[in-house]
């Protein structure tokens, strides 16, 4: 079983605790962290495709 996270908004989130946390969860629950990350969130432009 894995453990995902959707996607994080990377500028949305201080960029060290972010990765301190996922390393966190990664440890606590043996290696099932999948973190994706954006750069940036959706707008209703680009989600329109």
């Amino acid at each position: 079983m894995r453990l995902g996270t959707g996607t994080v908004i990377a500028p949305f989130n201080h960029l060290l605790r972010l990765v301190g946390e996922a390393a966190m969860t990664d440890i606590i629950t043996g290696g099932r962290l999948e973190l994706w990350a954006s750069r940036a969130a959706p707008t209703a432009m680009n989600m329109s495709a």
